[in-house]
């Protein structure tokens, strides 16, 4: 985890801006192929999987993903820089001791919902 942060803290911002640069090149070059694809399956404004609910409109949905990246880079951000990642740092016990959803989310060990959850080499079904 000391590497992370190393590494996060040194290159963090540069890999942020260079991803959020890789979106608005891949959108652009995937624009012409998602007019087409959405002209042969009128699907734009549908829910059509368990994903999220359909925001109308191909930018809407580019837009909806960085700002999904941007709110969890900041969140990792904010958490390699504080005080509870260092005192988990200095932990005896540190392998296997937290388990975090994929916003971040710290879940205790008396986890309340059903599901699987993988945490190092170890999943938890519940």
């Amino acid at each position: 985890m000391n590497n992370v942060r190393n590494i996060h803290n040194k290159y963090g911002k540069l890999i942020r801006n260079e991803i959020l640069n890789y979106y608005d090149i891949l959108s652009e070059k995937l624009n012409n192929s998602q007019k087409l694809n959405f002209i042969l399956w009128p699907i734009l404004n549908q829910r059509v999987s368990v994903g999220a609910y359909p925001l109308g409109s191909w930018e809407a949905e580019v837009e909806c993903d960085k700002s999904f990246f941007k709110v969890h880079y900041n969140f990792l951000d904010t958490y390699f820089n504080s005080e509870s990642m260092i005192e988990e740092l200095q932990s005896p016990n540190l392998k296997n001791q937290f388990i975090y959803t994929i916003g971040g989310q710290r879940i205790n060990s008396n986890m309340l919902s059903k599901g699987v959850y993988i945490s190092g080499k170890r999943k938890i079904v519940r």
